[in-house]
């Protein structure tokens, strides 16, 4: 009974729509009435597959992987261990670093925007006043640098995040584990390598999947920064859903693509469960 409304908003905002994205990619529909549903049955999974820039999009989705699960995590990790030495003023700094995991990305999005402007922005006009006006570059407007530019700022505003479920793993770490390693003689780096990061291992899992899985439904972000471009430089497949049906009114072949993209979501985040060993461990 207590599960009785969780269970009901999860079944009319969740399972709902996503059986209502599956039965519309099932069809050529511009939205405009039922009356213009026509069905093409897998049509649009086909056309999907055939497109070059969902290959394009889920190239970067890729590079947004990869990105997030090093920096993110990476930069997480080595945060969290530092807070969780005597660093003075560590909640207030754990505070600071988690701030910018909760800012709205479209708000994020929209300011960089304006400041990365290579002609107007506040950064160019800094590179300027520091004699550093060789540095200056349109990090948004260039098909070779904006994934970059967006890759390094996903990264930092999700930083936050596993900073502070590496911490909560810290401090469920026993200290007599930490005493009878400090018994035996081991430094700082060998209790760092043989008692704190093995018991890291599982959350460690449970990041990189989170890592994952927002890099592959990233959307505010690249949509309030880029649009997808410069030339598709930026897209993924978020963003090229939301274009095919908002605004080129073909509805059913953007929930085919939401579909497809469900489906690598579900497969890359049981891959790494299954692979990192989640939960298997006897430490």
């Amino acid at each position: 009974m207590f599960l009785a409304p969780a269970l009901v908003f999860y079944v009319l905002f969740e399972i709902v729509p996503l059986i209502g994205t599956v039965a519309i990619s099932l069809f050529n529909w511009e939205g405009y009435g039922l009356s213009g549903l026509r069905f093409a049955g897998l049509g649009n999974y086909t056309a999907v597959f055939r497109d070059p820039v969902f290959w394009q999009s889920l190239s970067h989705n890729g590079l947004l992987i990869v990105g997030m699960v090093v920096l993110q995590s990476g930069l997480g990790l080595a945060i969290a261990l530092m807070l969780e030495t005597d660093v003075p003023s560590g909640p207030f700094f754990r505070a600071v670093f988690f701030m910018p995991s909760v800012i709205s990305v479209i708000v994020v999005g929209v300011v960089l925007s304006i400041v990365l402007s290579p002609t107007f922005g506040p950064a160019a006009a800094v590179l300027d006043a520091l004699h550093l006006g060789f540095l200056r570059a349109d990090w948004l407007g260039s098909p070779r640098l904006a994934i970059w530019t967006v890759i390094l700022i996903q990264s930092v505003l999700g930083f936050g995040l596993a900073m502070f479920l590496f911490v909560s793993a810290l401090k469920a770490i026993p200290d007599e584990l930490y005493e009878a390693a400090l018994s035996d003689g081991a430094s700082g780096l060998q209790r760092i390598r043989h008692v704190t990061l093995p018991l890291l291992a599982d959350m460690a899992v449970v990041v990189t999947v989170i890592a994952c899985i927002n890099s592959l439904k990233t959307f505010g972000l690249i949509y309030s920064l880029t649009r997808g471009g410069p030339d598709n430089g930026t897209m993924v497949l978020p963003v090229w859903a939301y274009l095919q049906a908002f605004s080129y009114n073909r509805f059913g072949y953007g929930c085919a693509i939401s579909v497809v993209l469900l489906a690598i979501t579900l497969s890359v985040a049981g891959l790494q469960m299954r692979l990192g060993g989640y939960g298997k461990r006897a430490w």
